[in-house]
C-alpha cells in the first residue's frame, strides 16, 4: 500500500475536480548593477547601449564613453535592460523531482537480486518487486516529460521474466538485461537533458560632433594630447583625475574617440528623475566593451551584459549566465502572460526588436571586475550555439536537489552490493562496511553540494499572482484617471502624469478589490505603463509579461 501511495502523490493533486499546484519560486528582487550594458553586432557596426547608476542630485551627471569611431548617439528606452532583465530572470528551483521512482526502481531490482532462486514457487514479493520497478520507471518518465507507459511495459515484462526464473526457464540476470534494453530505449524517447555545443576649444582638440539624446547632449571629441583633452572635459564640466591621462594617450594612439555626455540644462526634473540609457552606434574592427577609463581611480564594478550576435558570446572575467536564440514576436493589443521561463527569448518590445536585428544568440554575461580587471577593454569572443540557463536554487530546493542526487548515488550502489553478491552466491549482510562507507560518502557529498550550489532568497508566489495584479493596477490607473484628471483643461502628458501621481496610489489601496502585491511605474517594461501623445490625444500603455503593450486612448 505505501508503494501505491507513492506512486500515486505526485506534485499535483486532485481535490474536488479542481488541480491544485504548488507556488512558483522567484528569486527575491536581485541587485542593480553598477552598469548595465547592451552590445549588438552586426559585419563590423556594433550598437552598444549603457546605463549607468547615477548618485546625485538634478543636473549634475556627466560621463564619458571611449569608442573605436565616432558614433551616432541616440537615446534609449528606459524599459530596455528591466525588460531584458525580466525575460532572463533565472530559474529557481524549490522543488526539485524526487527520487522515489530512483528509489521504487532501485528497492524492487536489489529484492529481486537478492531473493529470486529457481525453487518453482510463486511469491508475491516477485510481483511487489516488479510493480516497483515498472512504477519506479513510469515516476521517472513522467517527472522527465515523458508518458509513463514504458513504466506500464516495465511491470508484466518483469514479473513474466521473473516466473520464468522461479520455474528454471530462464537466468535472474535477465531481468537485468532487458531492463537495460528497456531504459536505453527509453532514452531514445525521453526529453533530451541537455543540448550539445555546437559549435573643441583648444588646438589640440577636435569636436567631431555635437548631438542631443533625450536627456542628453553629447559631444564627440578626438586630440593629439591626452592632457589637453583632460583639460576640455574638466574645463566643461567633466570631472576627470589627471591619473587618466595614459588611458587616454592610449585611446588616442589607437584612433578612438570619446563621446562626452551630461543632462541638457533645459531638462525638466520629470526627465532627470530617471535617465534613460544612451546608444551609440559604430564601425569597429572587433565587438568591444570599454573598460579602461572606468577602472582608473575606481573599485570593483558589477556588470551585466547582453550581447547579440552570430553565436553565443564569451568575454575573460564575466560568467555566462543565460545563451538564448531570440524570437521576434508580433506586437498585438493583447495583454498575455507566460509564467515560467521561456524556450527561446521572445522579443515583443519594439525596443528590443530594434536593437535585435538579425542577431541569432542572446547572451547575459555577469561579472564583478576589479580594477585590475579593467586594465583591458572586454573583447567579445563567440563561443558557438550551445544553449545555457541561468538556473539557481532556494534553500530548499538546493538540499532537496544534492539529496536526490546523493540518494539515487546510493540506491544504485545498493543494488550493485545485491548483484555482486548474487554474482558471487554470498549474502549482501557480508558487504555491511562498504555500504556503511557509501552512506557516509553520500552525507558528504551532500553537504559539498549544498555548498557549491547558488542559493538565492526567494519569493513564493500562487500562479497567476502577477497577473492578476497587473490587471487590477490597469483598473487602479483608470479610476485615478477619472478622478484625477480634469477634462476641461487640455489633456497632455504631464496632466496625465500629475493625474496618477495624485490619484494613484489611493486607488492601489483603496479603488480595487485587493491591494496589489507589485507596485506599477511609469516604465515600459512589464507589469509597467508608459504614457505618450498619440494621433487622437494621449495614450497609456500597459505592459504584460513579454513587453508587448494595450493601447489605451486616454478619454
Amino acid at each position: 500500500m505505501l508503494l501505491l501511495a507513492l506512486i500515486g502523490f505526485g506534485p499535483e493533486a486532485l481535490a474536488d475536480g479542481k488541480v491544485f499546484r504548488p507556488p512558483t519560486a522567484y528569486p527575491v528582487e536581485l541587485r542593480i548593477p553598477d552598469q548595465r550594458a547592451l552590445l549588438a553586432w552586426s559585419n563590423g557596426v556594433e550598437r552598444l547601449v549603457i546605463e549607468t547608476r547615477f548618485t546625485g542630485a538634478g543636473t549634475n551627471f556627466a560621463w564619458v564613453v571611449p569608442l573605436p569611431s565616432a558614433p551616432k548617439v541616440e537615446a534609449a528606452s528606459r524599459g530596455l535592460f528591466p525588460t531584458l532583465t525580466h525575460l532572463l530572470r533565472p530559474k529557481v528551483i524549490h522543488l526539485p523531482n524526487s527520487i522515489v521512482g530512483v528509489a521504487c526502481f532501485c528497492a524492487g531490482l536489489a529484492w529481486l537480486l537478492i531473493t529470486l532462486k529457481p525453487d518453482g514457487a510463486i511469491r508475491l514479493s516477485d510481483g511487489l518487486a516488479s510493480l516497483a520497478i515498472g512504477g519506479g520507471i513510469a515516476l521517472i518518465s513522467l517527472e522527465s516529460g515523458g508518458t509513463g507507459l514504458l513504466g506500464l511495459i516495465c511491470f508484466p515484462v518483469v514479473a513474466l521474466i521473473a516466473a520464468q526464473v522461479r520455474h528454471g526457464k530462464e537466468s535472474p540476470w535477465a531481468i537485468v538485461i532487458v531492463l537495460v534494453l528497456l531504459i536505453f530505449l527509453a532514452g531514445m524517447f525521453l526529453p533530451a537533458l541537455a543540448k550539445a555545443k555546437a559549435k573643441g576649444s583648444s588646438d589640440s582638440v577636435e569636436v567631431l560632433d555635437r548631438q542631443l539624446a533625450g536627456v542628453f547632449e553629447t559631444t564627440t571629441l578626438t586630440a593629439r594630447d591626452p592632457s589637453a583633452l583632460r583639460d576640455w572635459l574638466n574645463t566643461n564640466g567633466y570631472a576627470l583625475p589627471k591619473e587618466v591621462e595614459p588611458v587616454i594617450g592610449d585611446y588616442l594612439g589607437d584612433g578612438w574617440v570619446f563621446v562626452a555626455s551630461k543632462v541638457r540644462r533645459d531638462s525638466t526634473s520629470s526627465e532627470t528623475g530617471s535617465l534613460h540609457p544612451l546608444s551609440f552606434t559604430f564601425t569597429a574592427k572587433e565587438p568591444v566593451y570599454p573598460l579602461r577609463l572606468t577602472g582608473v581611480g575606481n573599485g570593483n564594478l558589477e556588470v551585466d551584459l547582453f550581447v547579440f550576435g552570430p553565436e553565443r558570446a564569451k568575454v575573460a572575467g564575466f560568467k555566462v549566465r543565460d545563451g538564448l536564440r531570440p524570437q521576434i514576436m508580433e506586437a498585438t493589443t493583447e495583454v498575455l502572460q507566460l509564467g515560467g521561463r521561456f524556450q527561446s527569448l521572445p522579443l515583443a518590445h519594439p525596443a528590443l526588436q530594434e536593437v535585435a536585428g538579425n542577431a541569432a544568440f542572446v547572451t547575459r554575461l555577469q561579472g564583478t571586475l576589479t580594477p585590475e580587471q579593467m586594465r583591458q577593454d572586454a573583447v567579445i569572443q563567440w563561443d558557438g550555439f550551445g544553449e545555457v540557463r541561468d538556473v539557481r536554487y532556494s534553500r530548499q530546493g538546493a538540499l532537496l536537489t544534492v539529496l536526490n542526487w546523493a540518494g539515487s548515488a546510493l540506491c544504485l550502489f545498493f543494488v550493485g552490493v545485491a548483484a555482486v553478491a548474487r554474482w558471487h552466491g554470498v549474502e549482501p549482510t557480508c558487504y555491511q562496511k562498504a555500504m556503511v562507507a557509501a552512506v557516509v560518502i553520500a552525507a558528504a557529498a551532500t553537504a559539498i553540494g549544498y555548498a557549491r550550489l547558488e542559493v538565492v532568497p526567494v519569493t513564493l508566489e500562487r500562479r497567476f499572482v502577477r497577473w492578476h495584479d497587473f490587471k487590477d493596477q490597469q483598473m487602479a490607473v483608470r479610476i485615478a484617471l477619472m478622478d484625477e484628471l480634469n477634462t476641461n483643461s487640455p489633456i497632455t502628458v504631464e496632466a496625465v502624469r500629475e493625474a496618477l501621481r495624485r490619484g494613484l496610489p489611493f486607488a492601489l489601496t483603496n479603488g480595487v478589490s485587493r491591494t496589489p502585491k507589485l507596485t506599477i511605474r511609469e516604465e515600459d517594461s512589464p507589469f509597467n505603463y508608459s504614457l505618450r501623445e498619440g494621433p487622437n490625444g494621449v495614450e497609456v500603455l500597459f505592459y504584460d509579461d513579454f513587453g508587448r503593450a494595450l493601447v489605451e486612448p486616454v478619454e
